[in-house]
């Protein structure tokens, strides 16, 4: 009676787990990618929704203003106020991209300059999503897939 494995059995095993591996991880790595845009989008969108709703709850001017860039991150302040109601943070793999220093709502919750502007987001892999904001404040999302 024989106790344990033979060295082809171990090999046959060993090689299924490596076909197994193999389809996997570039799955996960996708899955992992598509969380994080998904992640910094909801971000700036939600930036978005609270200087636009602190804006028309205090009748006060509030924006959103980039960090250094935007791919650093940014925050939402009273116009005028050097104190930051909410501070967001970017992964450094996601690449944020618009020329804008800030989004500024007026008191009626209206984005001044009155027009709609769009952020790029987008992956070292070409993968990404592009954030429209209306002049009211709605936002969009649209997938890029390169």
């Amino acid at each position: 009676m024989q106790k344990g494995f033979t060295l082809l059995e171990l090999m046959i095993v060993v090689t299924l787990i490596a076909i197994g591996l193999s389809i996997g991880v570039p799955a996960f790595q996708n899955m992992v990618i598509q969380n994080r845009l998904v992640t910094v989008t909801n971000s700036l969108a939600s930036a978005v929704n609270l200087a636009r709703s602190e804006a028309v709850r205090r009748r006060v001017s509030f924006e959103v203003v980039r960090d250094t860039d935007w791919s650093k991150g940014w925050f939402v302040r009273r116009v005028g106020d050097a104190v930051k109601i909410q501070e967001y943070t970017t992964p450094t793999s996601i690449a944020l991209t618009n020329s804008t220093a800030n989004l500024t709502f007026n008191s009626r919750g209206l984005r001044t300059p009155v027009a709609a502007l769009s952020f790029n987001l987008c992956h070292s892999g070409g993968k990404g999503r592009t954030l429209t904001i209306n002049p009211t404040g709605a936002t969009s999302v649209t997938k890029i897939d390169s």
